[in-house]
């Protein structure tokens, strides 16, 4: 079940780059401020559907591992907004799939969370896949745009490695956490609060359909698996992202972006059935 719930979680997440797309000349701390409004409204109707009475409970829970990574979560918001509207999404979606390794390396360092051979396997198998997916928008990128990606894997790593720090418990208030500090910090830079009706349509979808959706679905997944597991199951974003932008914009594919998708899900479908054993196994 966490399996399905993370791979779910980077299918709501995919909807971002179609969405994106369709903004109109968006200001990035506009377009983060209220994208984490609507956000944080997904977050406390989850919360209170879920916890009832024991709302303030479920939230002092989460501890200091749990302030930390909503601390990483906020980071990686701004982070990931920027490197989409800053850089190719060939470029980004390049960078972001070196998450999962890198998460490994940093869940091994710091908690001691061992990988297996076949979740190294597929880790490499997905970044090879998504390198054929993107191979022919690498170099088009821009230094700003790039960095911000690599940070926003970098800090949805750290995400996932604090959540996981403090196994079995439920860390959905960390993310509203995450989601007050990206608030913050884009409230204070942003030049204004006024945006036309247009961008703060697609900003509130935003929040409700992709990041909404998605990261409550991540976060309850991560109570039962492993950070770079985690970060490997999410990258079905990488595979469902282009399917959106074809069947909303008409805009076909290259025939690498299919292929090198049909690595990554293949490496995906592997990883699950060797989960889905493994569990059965014991």
């Amino acid at each position: 079940m966490g399996i399905l719930l993370g791979f779910l979680g980077g299918v709501a997440l995919s909807f971002g780059g179609v969405i994106f797309h369709a903004m109109d000349n968006p200001n990035a701390w506009q377009i983060l401020f209220y994208r984490t409004f609507s956000f944080e409204i997904v977050i406390i109707s989850f919360m209170l559907l879920r916890y009832r009475s024991k709302v303030v409970s479920a939230t002092l829970s989460i501890g200091k591992a749990g302030l930390i990574g909503g601390v990483f979560l906020g980071m990686g918001f701004c982070f990931y907004v920027f490197a989409l509207l800053n850089t190719t999404v060939a470029s980004a979606l390049f960078l972001l799939s070196g998450g999962p390794l890198m998460t490994a390396l940093l869940a091994w360092l710091l908690i001691k969370e061992r990988i297996n051979k076949m979740t190294a396997f597929a880790i490499l198998l997905t970044m090879g896949g998504v390198t054929i997916m993107v191979s022919e928008g690498l170099g088009n990128g821009n230094i700003f745009g790039d960095l911000c990606a690599l940070a926003a894997a970098l800090t949805f790593g750290l995400m996932v490695i604090s959540y996981r720090s403090n196994p079995g418990v439920d860390m959905v208030p960390a993310t509203g956490w995450g989601g007050l500090v990206a608030m913050a910090i884009s409230a204070f830079m942003m030049p204004e609060f006024e945006i036309d009706y247009y961008n703060l349509g697609l900003a509130l979808l935003l929040g409700v359909v992709t990041v909404g959706v998605g990261f409550i679905l991540i976060t309850l997944a991560s109570i039962v698996v492993p950070s770079a597991e985690l970060s490997l199951i999410v990258l079905s974003e990488a595979v469902f992202g282009p399917l959106w932008v074809l069947l909303v914009y008409g805009i076909v594919p290259a025939n690498t972006t299919m292929f090198g998708g049909a690595v990554v899900f293949f490496a995906l479908m592997l990883y699950a059935y060797a989960a889905k054993r493994s569990s059965g196994a014991t």
